[in-house]
């Protein structure tokens, strides 16, 4: 996971480096994402990242990552990045995770600044001009889901997922393909983290 993460940068970093060499200014990018909580551990993992990838491939600071906590809650999320377009003023945004991307999708595409949606959610591109996705779709991990259960015979399947859109809508897909029959489906909230019950009545 880290070094996927610090892929991704190197990726998105370059992208900025070359923007920022181009127009002969330092480029900033406001970076949204959990550093407490339950996905802290995540958050981190993207911070140091990122920073990673400016020490290799940006040794002249031509850019500049501004870091907020938003605590994986889309209404932080939202303060975060009001304030990295007013006071900050960001020449680029970096969100992650699903529902937090999508709640600022709108402002991002209002102020034309760039944002980079760290999530597999399809929908936070559609209809948009500043907005992209980064990590590949749900419809592209269900297809490895269902080739994998296929080649390993599996037929029947308890589905946990979070209450996040892109877990859930993964979730959808994977029930509709109908691939293996579901014999328990279970949501969780983000920060629950005792499944006892759940895996209990998974192997009853």
């Amino acid at each position: 996971m880290p070094r996927l993460i610090a892929s991704c940068f190197v990726c998105i970093l370059a992208v900025a480096s070359a923007y920022a060499e181009s127009s002969k200014k330092q480029t900033t990018i406001g970076v949204s994402v959990a550093l407490t909580g339950p996905v802290g551990a995540v958050g981190e993992t993207i911070k140091n990242g990122l920073l990673l990838g400016q020490k290799v491939f940006d040794p002249n600071n031509s850019v500049r990552f501004i870091f907020e906590d938003d605590g994986f809650q889309p209404k932080n999320t939202v303060s975060v990045v009001n304030k990295f377009i007013t006071q900050d003023k960001v020449d680029g945004l970096i969100v992650f995770g699903a529902s937090t991307s999508l709640s600022v999708s709108g402002i991002a595409e209002k102020h034309h600044i760039p944002l980079a949606g760290l999530t597999v959610l399809e929908t936070l591109e559609q209809d948009k001009q500043y907005s992209v996705r980064f990590f590949p779709s749900t419809e592209d991990l269900n297809a490895r889901t269902v080739a994998e259960l296929k080649k390993r015979s599996y037929k029947d399947m308890a589905v946990v997922a979070t209450t996040q859109d892109a877990t859930l809508q993964q979730r959808d897909h994977f029930i509709n393909s109908a691939v293996s029959k579901v014999v328990l489906s279970q949501e969780f909230l983000p920060g629950d983290l005792d499944f006892r019950s759940t895996i209990a009545r998974i192997k009853a």
